[in-house]
């Protein structure tokens, strides 16, 4: 662990209740694109992905030598490696091809969110990181065309579709000889502590930023064996999901693309591919159990699903081993700024599928590479087992910088990263994330912890997802309010969800003001609940 050089560090880093973890193992200097582009030419043979609309598959040759035109037509642009191309694209076969052809050439790249996405922060983030090509499906055509005309920057567009209306079309930078495409070699970095990826943050509130992931941080969370046949369902602008594809694709294992992933379409997905892991954010998870006519769908194939994002409500997990008796569930919690995973379980370890078991609600134990403490944001003080604090991280994983914005308020005094989750850990060290600190909601008497509000709410068989917001009163305040959207064709009075929850909770915890019933709840591009823009409905009597 490479030591920040701070005076406070060794005194603060000596604590008792520091949990230091070994040295995360060293990797390639070359790069991500390097060693990505060596794996796949090893694995030529082996089919790469089962595409879900067509019914094709296509091998690792076939989409390395698409990747490698894409590279060569890229590479015509003379770009630097100072340059950004941006990715907008929904998980179909060709997501991870520019994506893959800019990291053979050291290019930095941005994925970049396609749904709800406020447009001012769309041109902020465009006008900090000033791409100079972005590749998008023609879907959002339109709406960056008028971006682009907005923030009035240099930026050409590659179309993937038919309709590319004046701009250029991808299928022109499938086109390169046979000779160029068999001499292609890709860059080789003299280091891999440079920025590979940047990933624009949820926007769940405030500025969205774009966090710089090194080629060595990419490569830690790429490596390791061949995985079994896998469907990833989060985005393609989110980290796990460039965590999940590029880990099969770096191992040389098969994905399953699919670009309609409602809940129906996955289980038949499942069934006709013999789907064995599935990755996923809580919601999609939580969403993919709602299905009630899984009768005729065989989905005993299915033995691992990976889960993250927000801590597991006990009735999603509940549900999903009602689905799949025999389903191994493994949480997770990470952030982005970490490259991904932070806590999860080992289930290589026969003590870790115990505690899996045995403590549903915890999001796994530490990992290696990492330090971990749990601090009173208060006071500052370390605490230990069982206390509640702020859980901090210090690691050579942790991210280069905020690409064009201070990045020093995350740091405390002592160099260590704040994540802004509550978290407790017992004698075990298997941590549980209690929520986001700027989610809690400080009554005149309590501190009221939403997620587990929204739990009890999703537990109600009506409910298909929940929120709970605090709601400003006098003297500084708060009062939690629920909100919900409910199953398809069902109706219920507010009340009866108010009460079902206020039965289950102390006084000083019940839902005081009470529960609205809405018809679909704003998500942010990942696949979040956007709690900011309830509190805005409800400051606009929208609520």
């Amino acid at each position: 662990m490479e030591e920040k050089k701070d005076n406070q560090c060794s005194q603060n880093d000596d604590h008792p209740n520091i949990i230091k973890m070994p040295d995360e193992e060293p990797t390639s200097q070359y790069g991500v694109g390097y060693e990505l582009f060596q794996n796949m030419k090893r694995h030529s043979e082996k089919i790469a992905q089962y595409i879900v609309e067509t019914s094709e598959s296509q091998t690792y040759a076939e989409l390395l030598e698409e990747c490698i035109k894409v590279a060569i037509n890229l590479r015509a642009e003379n770009l630097s490696s100072d340059d950004v191309v941006g990715l907008c694209m929904d998980n179909h076969k060709d997501v991870c091809v520019p994506y893959a052809a800019c990291l053979f050439l050291g290019i930095k790249v941005i994925p970049m969110s396609n749904g709800y996405v406020i447009p001012e922060e769309r041109c902020d983030l465009l006008k900090r990181v000033k791409p100079k090509i972005i590749f998008v499906d023609e879907n959002v055509l339109e709406i960056f065309q008028n971006v682009v005309k907005i923030t009035n920057l240099n930026i050409k567009l590659v179309v993937l579709g038919e309709n590319s209306v004046g701009e250029t079309s991808y299928s022109d930078f499938l086109v390169a000889s046979k000779e160029d495409v068999d001499k292609f070699e890709p860059i080789k970095l003299e280091s891999n502590r440079g920025t590979a990826v940047l990933f624009s943050g949820s926007g769940t509130s405030g500025k969205v930023k774009a966090v710089c992931l090194s080629h060595h941080t990419l490569l830690t969370r790429i490596g390791g064996e061949s995985l079994p046949l896998s469907i990833v369902l989060t985005r393609m602008y989110w980290i796990s999901h460039f965590l999940g594809t590029f880990s099969l694709l770096n191992t040389g294992s098969t994905r399953v693309a699919m670009k309609e992933t409602t809940e129906m379409n996955v289980w038949k997905a499942i069934e006709k591919y013999k789907i064995i892991c599935l990755m996923g954010s809580v919601y999609q998870l939580n969403n993919l159990t709602k299905c009630t006519d899984l009768k005729d769908v065989d989905v005993s194939s299915l033995k691992f699903v990976v889960g993250g994002g927000i801590a597991f409500p006990v009735s999603t997990i509940r549900a999903l081993r009602t689905i799949i008796p025999r389903i191994v569930i493994l949480p997770a919690y990470g952030l982005t700024e970490i490259g991904g995973v932070a806590l999860t379980f080992n289930l290589q370890n026969a003590q870790h599928r115990q505690w899996s078991m045995q403590k549903p609600t915890s999001c796994g134990t530490p990992i290696e590479g990492i330090w971990y403490k749990v601090v009173d944001p208060e006071t500052e003080k370390i605490v230990g087992p069982n206390e509640l604090g702020e859980l901090r991280l210090k690691s050579n994983l942790l991210m280069v910088e905020y690409y064009n914005m201070d990045s020093s308020d995350v740091y405390d005094a002592a160099g260590w990263f704040k994540t802004g989750d509550i978290f407790k850990y017992d004698e075990d060290n298997c941590f549980f994330m209690i929520e986001r600190m700027k989610e809690m909601i400080r009554t005149e008497r309590a501190d009221i912890v939403p997620t587990k509000l929204e739990h009890l709410l999703m537990e109600h068989p009506m409910v298909h997802n929940a929120a709970v917001i605090g709601i400003p009163q006098s003297g500084g305040y708060e009062i939690p309010m629920g909100i919900v959207t409910l199953n398809r064709n069902c109706i219920i009075d507010p009340k009866e969800l108010e009460d079902f929850v206020n039965s289950k909770v102390n006084p000083l915890h019940r839902l005081n003001g009470g529960v609205k019933i809405i018809q679909e709840m704003p998500m942010t591009g990942n696949g979040k609940l956007q709690k900011r823009t309830l509190r805005e409905m409800y400051q606009n009597g929208e609520l």
